[in-house]
Parts: C-alpha cells; sequence; structure tokens
C-alpha cells in the first residue's frame, strides 16, 4: 500500500494560503488589468455576466453535492466509507453535469437573454455552456482535495489555473483578435488542462488511504445523512450566487428604461471590481480551508477549539482584509488614470464602496462555517434570502436614481445587513463572538474616508488591541505568532524567526 499523503496543519495551510494567494491574485489582478485595457467597457460587461453565470450555473447543475464535501467527507472516512463515499458522488455528479448541460443548451436562447438582456450578444451563451463543463469538473476537483486537507496542492492547482487563464486568454486577445470569446475560452482551457492534474493527485491520495470497511451496501441509508444537507447546501449556494449577481441583472434589464447603457456600466462596474474580487476569492478559499479544519475538530469533539479558531479567523480576515484594500485604494489613481487610460472613472468613484462590499461578503462567508458545522444548513439559506431582497429593494429605488453609484451602495448596505443577520443566527446557536471580532467586522466601512484613515484605523486597533489584550486571547495571540514564525521560517530569515519564536515562548 502506497502511504498516504498527510494532511496539512491548518497553520502551516494558512501560511501557504496567503504566499501563494499573492502570487495566485497577483497573476489575476495583472491579467484582469490587461482585459480592462484591451477590451472596451461593453466587451468588459459581457466577460463580466459571462463569468458570473458560469459561477451562478455550475454548482446549480450539480445540486451542489461538491460543496458537502469539506462537512461530510470526515464523517464517511470515520466510518470506514472515504472510497464509497468518493465513488458515488463522482458517479452522480458525472449525471448531473450531462444532464444540466444538455438542457442549458436546450433552454439557450432563453439563457442568453437572461444573461445579456435586450443586448445582441446572446451569442456568447453557446460557449460559456461549453466552458461550463470544464468549470464543473475542476470545481469538483478542488473541493474534494480541500476535503481530504491537501491544502497545499489545491493552492498549486489554483494558481496554474489562475496563470494559464493568464496566458491563454492574452494569446487569444492579441493573436487572434479574440474579444469576449477569448477570454471565456482561455478560462475554460485553463480549468481543462488543471483538471487533469488535480485528478491525478487525487487517485494517489485515494491510493494511500486506509480501505474502506466492509458492509452491506444500503444506498439510501448511505445518502440519508448526506442528501438532506446537500439539498440545503444547493439552496444557499443559488441564493449566495443570485444575492452576488442580482445587481448586475437588474442593471442589464433596468439600465436602459432610465437612460442609462446597461453593458457600458457593467463594464464600468467590473473595473471596480478588480481589486475586490481578489479579496472575495481570497476568503473564499480561505473560508473553504477553514471549514474542512473546522469540520475535523467538530467531528473529534473539540467543539470549543472550533468555536475559537472561527471566532479568531473573522477577526484577523477583517482586519487583513480592510489594511489591504486601504493599500489598494493608495495605489488605484495611477492604475486607473495611467495603465487603464482613464476609461473606467465611473469604476474609480465607487472603488472604496466595492472594495467594502466585498469584503463583507468575504466575511459572510467565513461565518457561515459555524451553521455548516451545526448542520443548519437551511439558516445559510436564510441570511442569502435576506440579503438577496434587501440588495434587490434598495437597487429598486438607487439605481434609477444614481445609476451606478446607486446599485453599488444597495449592495454595500446589502451586504452589511446580510452579515448581521449571520452573526445574530450563529449567536442563537452558541457562536460567542469577542468585541474586537465586532469592531474588526466594520473596519471595511472606513474605507470610503480614503486609504490613508483606513490604514492608521487598522494600525489604531492592531496596536492598542495587542497592548491591551482586548482584541485578540491568549489563544489567538499564540496562534498569530505561531503564524509569523512558520512564515518566517519559509522565508528563512533566521534572526527575524528566532524573535517570534522567543516571544510565542513568553
Amino acid at each position: 500500500m502506497r502511504s498516504a499523503r498527510v494532511a496539512d496543519s491548518l497553520v502551516s495551510a494558512v501560511v501557504l494560503m496567503v504566499f501563494l494567494t499573492v502570487l495566485q491574485r497577483g497573476t489575476g489582478f495583472f491579467r484582469n488589468v490587461l482585459v480592462c485595457r484591451l477590451l472596451d467597457s461593453d466587451d468588459l460587461g459581457c466577460w463580466n455576466l459571462s463569468h458570473s453565470v458560469l459561477l451562478l450555473l455550475a454548482p446549480l447543475i450539480v445540486l451542489g453535492l461538491p460543496g458537502t464535501f469539506k462537512r461530510y467527507l470526515a464523517y464517511y472516512r470515520e466510518r470506514g466509507q472515504l472510497h464509497l463515499f468518493v465513488r458515488r458522488a463522482t458517479v452522480v455528479t458525472g449525471i448531473l453535469t450531462l444532464v444540466g448541460v444538455y438542457l442549458a443548451l436546450g433552454f439557450r436562447h432563453f439563457l442568453g437573454w437572461a444573461v445579456f438582456g435586450a443586448s445582441s450578444r446572446t451569442d456568447l451563451i453557446a460557449p460559456v455552456i461549453v466552458a461550463l463543463i470544464f468549470v464543473i469538473v475542476f470545481n469538483f476537483c478542488a473541493e474534494l482535495l480541500m476535503a481530504l486537507r491537501q491544502a497545499k496542492v489545491v493552492f498549486y492547482v489554483q494558481f496554474a489555473n489562475s496563470v494559464l487563464f493568464t496566458v491563454f486568454s492574452l494569446v487569444l486577445i492579441l493573436a487572434f483578435q479574440m474579444r469576449t470569446n477569448g477570454v471565456i475560452a482561455g478560462f475554460a482551457a485553463a480549468n481543462f488542462v488543471t483538471s487533469i492534474w488535480a485528478i491525478i493527485v487525487i487517485r494517489q491520495t485515494l491510493c494511500g488511504e486506509i480501505p474502506d470497511i466492509p458492509q452491506e451496501d444500503q444506498p439510501l441509508r448511505f445518502w440519508h445523512k448526506l442528501a438532506p444537507f446537500a439539498a440545503w447546501y444547493w439552496i444557499a449556494d443559488l441564493c449566495g450566487n443570485l444575492f452576488g449577481f442580482v445587481d448586475r441583472l437588474m442593471i442589464v434589464h433596468l439600465a436602459d428604461k432610465y437612460g442609462y447603457d446597461g453593458l457600458f456600466m457593467i463594464g464600468q462596474y467590473h473595473s471596480s471590481q478588480v481589486i475586490g474580487m481578489l479579496l472575495v476569492g481570497l476568503t473564499s478559499m480561505f473560508g473553504g480551508v477553514l471549514l474542512s479544519y473546522l469540520s475535523h475538530d467538530w467531528e473529534t469533539g473539540n467543539r470549543d477549539k472550533a468555536e475559537r479558531t472561527l471566532d479568531f479567523a473573522t477577526k484577523l480576515a477583517a482586519l487583513a482584509l480592510t489594511a489591504t484594500a486601504g493599500v489598494a485604494l493608495l495605489m488605484a489613481p495611477p492604475v486607473f488614470q495611467l495603465v487603464l487610460d482613464n476609461k473606467f472613472t465611473a469604476g474609480f468613484r465607487v472603488l472604496p464602496l466595492t472594495m467594502a462590499y466585498c469584503i463583507w461578503f468575504g466575511l459572510l462567508v467565513i461565518s457561515h462555517n459555524f451553521l455548516w458545522c451545526r448542520e443548519k444548513p437551511w439558516l445559510v439559506s436564510v441570511s442569502f434570502v435576506f440579503g438577496l431582497l434587501a440588495n434587490v429593494s434598495l437597487n429598486l429605488v438607487c439605481l434609477p436614481l444614481w445609476g451606478l453609484d446607486g446599485a453599488v451602495a444597495a449592495t454595500a448596505v446589502a451586504n452589511l445587513l446580510a452579515l448581521g443577520v449571520v452573526f445574530w443566527l450563529c449567536h442563537q446557536l452558541g457562536m460567542r463572538y469577542s468585541l474586537g471580532t465586532l469592531i474588526a467586522v466594520c473596519a471595511p466601512a472606513s474605507l470610503v474616508l480614503g486609504g490613508t484613515v483606513t490604514i492608521a484605523f487598522v494600525v489604531f486597533v492592531a496596536i492598542t488591541g495587542w497592548s491591551g489584550r482586548w482584541l485578540f486571547s491568549d489563544f489567538e495571540r499564540a496562534q498569530l505568532l505561531k503564524m509569523c514564525h512558520v512564515g518566517l521560517a519559509k522565508l528563512r530569515i533566521p534572526w527575524l524567526n528566532s524573535g517570534v519564536e522567543t516571544a510565542a515562548t513568553k
């Protein structure tokens, strides 16, 4: 028997995630800036809508099944059913994919109208549906590897995906004069190539696992635990993706009625999301890593540790992302003025609010982990439905009055309200949030005051909170120092590493 791959620890996984995410998101930022420069606002708006519908349909078609892996793979592994679980999940996902793609092709004209409105770009829906197949396969593999706690492999694969997407899309745009179609094709090709790598690693990992415990095969009993959770996960994922997409759908279908150019407005909107979506991607990746470890602690009886870890992670993510957004806000003027040649002035104007709501959405994803561990997925749906209704209601008022500015403001308020609902629901179920976490969650609001004020606020909170011991508990301080220790060890800086180690010992 081959030796099993050792599962990565949470601290090393987080440290590695930070390093690789900087590289991956840096590549993504470089690609997005170039795409913004090479495409006009209408083409950029079409790509934004195409990418959004891919993110919406991929989990919708497979009924959210891959999203349950991080929560329930540990459950089936503890009961000696790991290989059976993977086999059945793979078969069911494959069947659902074929059926879903067939139906999508049959209704492609309706989908084209729903996504692109009355524009002439409904021809893009066919390439989007083809790309959907590769996106589903890649997401399935990434979720399975994350559930197996192979965080390093996931980050390597996702980094390769980002690099290949950049190379393929730029080659297709520059060499073959393909515009939105080139970006869609590049995205599909990157997902196809990296999926092959991920499948090879999954096979190697599963070969090293302990064989299943022989037992009577009862398919209905097997799915009894997973199916309700998967159904609620599917509903929550659908509501969550609609929550993040509904403002652009409303722009597509309502903007022209109020004298705005819908695709042009979405192109401007996309330029303001270049940085914000990097933050969302970071928190989504972090939330996925976190859930697999929280689920392991939960299933092994360390529930108090899981709660403390989640509170610490929420607090740390809020401050780190806000500081990052503050720095990005200071660096944004030359990017929009020089690199993007002042083509996206409206996008630059709404940039602070866009980054703020992207951070709140990421914190929403992280906070949901407690509800997943408590096996209350319907409450995740409740929070998203609340946010969705708030977003639609506010956009109906703000979009006609203030155009893009109104749409972004409405989405920001809706995200903050949805986050507040999640915190209240988790608190009702026993989750204990510290004062420092509540303060950190409010930090993104400072972005509307400018990058300098934001950075000063985060530094003030961090210094006074650390020295006064009201921001981080002793457990959190130890974890933070341990992360610094591991990170500096990877950087191979002995004198800094020894200083952090001494502090951690104290």
